[in-house]
């Protein structure tokens, strides 16, 4: 019978997939249109270039090369890569209810499979192009390589988490840094030191296996030492700027009118030079206002995990708090902010419960613990930078894990985990 529930589930998550993405195609825009951009220029022979003659060096590959696999197919079809990647979402639904049911027994594992499988969000996803998708399927790939590696104490596991690590660091190049935390906090954990250290440094040989290529095309195609990609300067710098609140660019004029001032009016962040400008710049924010700075980490690690997701849903047009502003506009489009504040009670939700669910395996950490150093390390890294609610979506079906548990420990509907 769980045969069938979950071979019924994977099937409606696919068709919920396709559904959204014929009823709501997301415009191509902003980040959406830079990957579009890339990947059409990958298949008319350009490489990895916005403007047909200068490498960048902004993104890393695999999402572009991805979309460009598709249009090499398909032709440019941005419905064929939705429906792809409705199918990706149905992959990852599947690969997130075998990663629990290491943790977690059959049926709990199956109520995450459905969760994952109809939570709106993560339907919506699969309309956006954009890498979180890809990215969170490799992530959770990563992850079950890396549990495997700590219940076995396995060597090949650690090397092959560090390979699949590597991938995933060229998807975004926030888990290059992922490597530093785990040894870190294995290092506290841990009392066989060396043990670690070997371990660790297998994972590390497995990611540069796949990182280091990607560096030498930095390398050659800019004369300056690039591991992965730009862009940190710019996270740190935004995440680090009290008058803008965090805010990206678009949405802070203020934050704009600084950034000019510190790499050039009409000047992009995208490049080595004024990447090293922000991250100097970020140093002297945090320098002139440590507390301003510190109390934006709250503000950004709500951004992360309590959000409409107005943007995935097409109903960014009118934030919600211009319907506080202005109650007329609820009689406007009145499904528009019933849908926004459905949402933002689903995320306020989603928090809660997965932080009683964290708190009902305390006894229980230390094998718990490759799910929890990935949902701490994505916190620590995007409220020390940037945050907004895309940050959260890569971690949000690992957090629905403890959101299970934490909802079957409630009810007292399993006796066992």
């Amino acid at each position: 019978m769980n045969v069938k529930y979950i071979f019924l589930i994977l099937l409606l998550a696919f068709i919920l997939r396709v559904i959204f993405c014929f009823a709501v195609p997301i415009p191509i825009d902003k980040d959406s249109s830079g990957y579009n951009t890339l990947a059409l220029n990958l298949i008319s022979g350009y490489g990895l270039s916005y403007d047909k003659v200068n490498p960048t060096l902004f993104r890393g590959p695999v999402y572009p090369l991805f979309l460009a696999g598709i249009y090499s197919i398909f032709g440019y079809n941005p419905m064929a890569a939705r429906i792809i990647q409705s199918l990706l979402g149905m992959i990852t639904c599947m690969i997130f209810f075998y990663l629990a049911r290491l943790y977690i027994n059959e049926s709990l594992s199956c109520q995450v499979l459905t969760t994952i499988a109809f939570h709106p969000v993560l339907i919506a996803l699969s309309s956006s192009l954009l890498s979180e998708l890809l990215f969170t399927l490799l992530l959770g790939l990563s992850v079950i390589v890396l549990t495997n590696a700590f219940s076995k104490q396995s060597k090949l596991f650690y090397f092959l988490s560090g390979l699949l690590f590597g991938i995933t660091a060229l998807t975004r190049s926030i888990t290059a840094y992922f490597v530093l935390f785990l040894l870190f906090t294995q290092l506290i954990f841990n009392k066989n030191k060396k043990l670690i250290l070997n371990h660790i440094c297998l994972f590390l040989c497995g990611q540069l296996l796949i990182i280091i290529p990607w560096t030498v095309r930095n390398y050659a195609v800019s004369g300056k030492f690039c591991p992965v990609a730009t862009g940190g300067g710019i996270a740190l710098w935004l995440g680090t700027y009290t008058p803008g609140r965090g805010y990206d660019l678009g949405m802070s004029p203020k934050a704009y009118q600084k950034y000019e001032e510190i790499v050039g009016k009409g000047q992009s962040y995208t490049t080595i030079t004024n990447d090293k400008k922000l991250f100097k710049a970020s140093l002297e924010n945090i320098k002139n206002d440590p507390i301003g700075y510190l109390l934006l980490m709250p503000i950004k690690f709500q951004r992360m995990f309590i959000s409409s997701y107005s943007s995935f849903f097409n109903l960014h047009q009118i934030p919600l708090s211009y319907y506080i502003k202005d109650t007329t506009l609820f009689f406007k489009n009145p499904f528009s902010l019933l849908w926004k504040v459905l949402m933002l009670v689903l995320s306020v939700a989603t928090l809660v419960l997965g932080i009683i669910g964290v708190w009902n395996i305390r006894y229980d950490i230390n094998r718990f613990f490759p799910l929890l150093t990935v949902i701490v390390f994505f916190i620590i890294f995007h409220t020390f930078t940037f945050a907004s609610a895309r940050s959260g979506i890569p971690i949000l079906p690992f957090l629905l894990i403890f959101v299970i548990i934490g909802v079957n420990n409630i009810f007292s509907r399993s006796s066992s985990i």
